[in-house]
């Protein structure tokens, strides 16, 4: 478990990828495992408390997973809360991983890294560029602001199942691990939040640092 100490009420963004840049997810189920850990891990009471009744160690702002790494957007609600929340998943995906691929040694690469989200400019543009992470699977050049289709990415993101994007787009969760409470205040509509997510992958964003956001996965 990592020593740092997160602050509560900020935000941070979270990433961490298999050891030796292995597949992390090599079939649905993997990542429908990892998903509900994401529900399920988030609290600080049993697993069997309802979920109108569940004290939350994080609130989840956005998510996505790729086949050898994920990031995560998070708000922390309690004491320790990311610290605990991460270690409980990693530690019950890697046994899970391990046990059903007949693996052993180490599954992370490194305890995950955090960058605390340090301003509402952060903050704005965080969840589109881990929303566009998923682009990472097509042609498309997202990274540079030069996607020359827009209509096919867009159509990509609306297919990626292992992604937040839709809780945004769409309103939808089939898990509800995204804080939408949050989500609204940033988005109040699907509109807009799809007019910003183009706004970037189509253009440099000049208003705050690529380097402050891009992660080398």
């Amino acid at each position: 478990m990592r020593l740092e100490e997160f602050t509560n009420g900020e935000f941070y963004h979270i990433y961490n990828r298999g050891v030796d840049r292995q597949t992390m997810f090599r079939e649905r189920e993997d990542y429908l495992v990892f998903l509900g850990y994401l529900y399920q891990f988030n609290s600080s009471q049993s697993i069997k408390t309802s979920r109108h009744s569940r004290t939350t160690l994080v609130s989840i702002i956005s998510y996505c997973l790729i086949p050898n790494h994920f990031h995560l957007a998070m708000r922390q609600e309690q004491d320790g809360g990311i610290s605990k929340y991460l270690h409980k998943i990693g530690m019950r995906y890697a046994k899970y991983f391990n046990a059903k691929y007949g693996r052993k040694g180490r599954f992370f690469e490194n305890a995950f890294q955090a960058k605390h989200i340090s301003s509402d400019a952060y903050l704005e543009h965080i969840p589109r560029y881990i929303h566009l992470n998923a682009l990472d699977l097509t042609a498309h050049d997202w990274r540079n602001g030069s996607v020359r289709n827009w209509n096919d990415a867009l159509a990509h993101l609306e297919q990626y199942p292992w992604s937040s994007h839709h809780a945004y787009s769409t309103r939808s969760q089939a898990i509800p691990i995204i804080e939408m409470r949050i989500v609204k205040e940033m988005f109040p509509t699907p509109k807009e939040y799809i007019s910003f997510l183009k706004q970037w992958s189509q253009a440099e964003i000049s208003t705050l640092s690529l380097s402050d956001l891009l992660v080398t996965t």
